[in-house]
């Protein structure tokens, strides 16, 4: 039976059907290893194939394009069969190239995600799916309609943490965006729902039968429309009983079953009047999210995307400057990244799993530090030099401009009794126009090449370009001044640092302390005991106060756990920069947390988080939004806890400045008596293995986070200031005697207005013709922006997410809604792409 086609009768006189969309949860990291999974995933698909030739109106649905790819590599001879039911829409193609969270991850990873699903897609000749499909995924920020859109999704299928009494409902990234809008249906009953309709669970027998019908029955009810059902459950194999069953079922039931792709049920629903409009976040339903129990493998992946990120922007430079980079490895490079971001991150192979995760990681970030630096150093070449003076080369990856303290390193060359420990006072730092430089020498190690480490003063090095001082010999560098002032202070009992803004006033108190749970019946169900453990302070570092910086350093203990924490205030970009390292040793369950207490306590109608692409307020959640059948969160502490991606925002009570916080993608809670931010969590896996497991693994687990006050509800500025942590600015030295043509020393390559417009992305674009900016309105502020390229002339055109070009556009003049995405073409340089590469 194949899915009735739409009609205009309305949901009080036409019959409900419910639409089975049989497909197989394709996990790639949990019931083996990468190679294990891969290989039941090429079963999966030739049982499809053959079921769909034997069955005419039988459908299936394909989740992820690294799947099929690998199937089409293994098994060739299976694509034109494969390829001819894409084609004729009786099998559903990828959407997305793996199965990656949404809520916690760059914006750009989701875009790269989407970009490489859908360019596969087409590639074998399909249309472009329009339906997305994200049934075991744990959250759902609020940007995400609106980053569906610019991919060119108009629906979404999930199946956790959704509104419980509306199944089918129209979501949209905020209250009037119109244009920000998809059609989802939340399937409470898990992405398995109709497993019985085929033999894993068994036969379909009266049980089973009943079961369902009685579900069937709550979400027709439920439903402004018709009902969507998922047949199908990790790595299942579609099984020929499944057609029998549903014949069986229609002779027995009223309500039809019939088989369905995503794409049918949504063509049937899309023009329904009644279906409800909600708009917000849906809360995670991990409760004990791994990206903080697996934090050395997280901390690791955005190190990784931050270097790609880097490297795709100097990559961008040197083609508009007229080399030619590769582009091809950069994906590659992408793609091993996206599947180190699997959802999954422990179950058959969880040590394997764990080990792979950090090697592909490192990896990748290796590699594109590497293709990094490469391009860097040519900038840095290509600047002018005169005499001994060695130019230092500081590059800033955001778009916005930036003063701060940076650090580097160089090995200088030549005469070793130039710099002797005696003679440390003969060079000094200058700026391009002469001017000294304070400077801290953090370390000097004399022998025949002297390497010199040290850090300085960057001051308003423009975006997304270049500035360049000199190391200068012969002259008495500038004295340190330091700062009689103090920014930190620390109280040596608790250990509670409280961090004061350049006037001496308190913004926070910040307290380190370690809460302990106990397990739950399933993997990372834990609830708390009502034990807190604080920190034991064993020793409190004497202040080191300079022109640049001032540090403190505390250790101790929680719960017999070393800790060691680093504070700094950074007197060029006045922040505070806190580092926290748990020595862990892999026992017990324990929650490691960061509170930070705002003067005045914080007012809950502040609360802001950070996502992908945009940002949420902590109270704007869908309504009715809670946990379904199989999610792991209790629900009694659902909703306490919000993934922040990047950044937070929050502001004391009475207080007329707002507190920015940076940190890498953390799971926070709203409490009493401040903000929890959770630094490393312990984690149940007894639902997996007969014994329990602890999770982290034993090992020294650093965090870091970046404190700075601004305005109130200012989101721009705490995304900046997010940027500034996850993105620094690299430096290099040049040896080479300056370039053939010489560069100016202090050089922009992108021009982006205003201040609270935000590049997210500078690159190559995918097919080679031309490169590709993609901007971000931050503030939640309408506008006219600009984008200017040095360097490019030609036509540019508006495109989305997998860059397909639209209408030609004046980039003088871009017009943004309120936290809107545009991606702009700019035509000009022309860069081979081998996709076999």
């Amino acid at each position: 039976m194949t899915a009735p086609a739409a009609d205009s009768a309305t949901t009080a006189t036409r019959p409900k059907t419910v639409f089975v969309m049989p497909f197989s949860h394709l996990d790639l990291l949990w019931l083996g290893n990468r190679e294990e999974c891969v290989s039941r995933g090429c079963r999966v698909f030739q049982e499809a194939v053959r079921i769909c030739e034997m069955e005419p109106g039988f459908r299936f649905m394909i989740e992820d394009g690294v799947f099929l790819e690998q199937f089409l590599l293994l098994r060739p001879d299976w694509k034109p069969r494969l390829v001819e039911l894409i084609r004729v829409g009786r099998i559903e193609p990828p959407a997305k190239w793996c199965t990656i969270t949404q809520s916690n991850v760059d914006g750009e990873v989701l875009g790269r995600n989407f970009l490489y699903g859908l360019r596969y897609t087409q590639e074998l000749g399909a249309e472009r799916p329009r339906a997305l499909h994200l049934g075991d995924l744990p959250a759902h920020p609020s940007s995400l309609p609106r980053v569906m859109r610019h991919a060119g999704f108009e629906s979404l299928v999930i199946s956790r943490g959704g509104p419980m009494t509306v199944p089918l409902f129209r979501w949209r990234s905020s209250d009037d965006a119109i244009d920000a809008e998809v059609v989802c249906w939340h399937a409470p009953y898990c992405y398995n729902w109709g497993l019985p309709l085929g033999e894993s669970c068994g036969a379909f027998n009266a049980e089973h039968a009943e079961r369902v019908a009685k579900e069937v029955a709550v979400m027709a009810g439920r439903s402004a429309s018709h009902v969507f059902m998922h047949y199908g459950w990790d790595l299942s194999v579609p099984t020929d009983a499944a057609l029998d069953n549903l014949a069986n079922w229609n002779r027995t039931y009223d309500t039809p079953l019939c088989w369905s792709t995503q794409a049918e049920f949504f063509d049937a629903v899309r023009d329904e009047p009644d279906i409800p409009v909600f708009h917000g976040e849906m809360p995670t339903v991990w409760g004990n999210w791994p990206d903080t129990a697996y934090l050395d493998v997280t901390i690791h992946h955005d190190e990784a995307v931050s270097a790609l990120l880097l490297a795709e922007r100097l990559t961008a430079i040197a083609a508009v400057r007229g080399e030619t980079p590769s582009a091809t490895t950069l994906e590659r490079w992408w793609k091993l990244l996206l599947e180190s971001l699997d959802h999954n991150y422990s179950a058959v192979a969880t040590e394997e799993t764990h080990a792979r995760k950090n090697r592909l990681t490192h990896a990748v970030t290796e590699a594109a530090t590497r293709h990094a630096r490469h391009h860097l150093s040519r900038v840095a070449a290509s600047v002018p030099r005169e005499g001994d003076d060695v130019p230092v080369v500081v590059f800033n990856p955001t778009s916005h401009r930036r003063s701060e303290t940076v650090y580097a390193r160089a090995v200088l060359y030549g005469d070793a009794q130039a710099l002797t420990p005696a003679s440390r006072k003969t060079f000094h730092l200058v700026d391009r126009r002469g001017v000294a430089v304070p400077m801290d020498i953090c370390e000097l190690r004399v022998s025949a090449a002297d390497q010199l480490d040290f850090a300085f003063a960057a001051r308003d090095v423009p975006g997304m370009g270049h500035d360049t001082y000199y190391i200068r010999f012969g002259e008495p560098r500038l004295a340190p001044q330091p700062s009689t002032n103090s920014r930190i202070d620390i109280d040596g009992q608790t250990g509670e640092i409280r961090l004061l803004d350049a006037d001496e006033r308190p913004l926070a108190t910040l307290c380190f302390r370690a809460v302990e749970q106990q397990p739950g019946n399933q993997i990372m169900q834990l609830t708390e005991t009502g034990r807190v453990f604080p920190l034991l302070v064993e020793t409190v570092g004497e202040p080191v106060s300079t022109a640049l910086r001032e540090i403190r350093h505390i250790r101790g203990e929680i719960a017999g756990t070393p800790v060691s924490l680093e504070a700094t205030f950074d007197r060029v970009a006045e922040t505070h920069d806190v580092a926290a390292t748990i020595e862990h040793a892999g026992a017990g369950y324990l929650r490691f947390q960061l509170l930070i207490r705002p003067e005045g306590g914080v007012d809950p109608a502040s609360l802001v988080i950070g996502n992908p692409f945009g940002s949420n307020a902590f109270d704007a959640l869908v309504p009715g939004c809670a946990p379904a059948r199989d999610d792991e969160v209790l629900p009694d502490t659902y909703g306490r806890t919000r993934e922040a991606q990047g950044w937070f925002l929050m502001q004391g009570k009475d207080q007329p400045r707002a507190l920015a916080v940076a940190t890498q993608r953390r799971l926070i809670e709203h409490r009493d008596d401040g903000i929890a931010v959770n630094l490393l969590s312990s984690m149940s896996a007894k639902w997996i293995k007969p014994a329990e497991v602890f999770h982290p693994f034993v090992g020294t687990y650093p965090s870091r986070l970046r404190f700075h006050t601004v305005a109130p509800n200012d989101r721009a500025a705490a995304a900046r200031l997010a940027q500034t942590l996850w993105h620094p600015m690299p430096v290099t030295c040049d040896y080479s005697g300056g370039g053939v043509t010489p560069d100016e020393p202090s050089h922009a390559a992108i021009a982006v207005h205003p201040d609270h417009v935000s590049l997210s992305a500078f690159k190559i674009a995918d097919d080679g013709d031309g490169v590709i900016v993609r901007v971000v309105e931050t503030a939640g502020n309408p506008c006219s922006a600009s984008v200017a390229v040095r360097g490019i002339d030609g036509p540019v055109f508006e495109t989305d997410l997998v860059e397909t070009t639209g209408a030609q556009i004046d980039p003088a003049r871009i017009e943004l809604g309120a936290f809107e995405i545009k991606t702009l073409r700019f035509t000009g340089p022309r860069v081979e792409i081998n996709r076999l590469d």
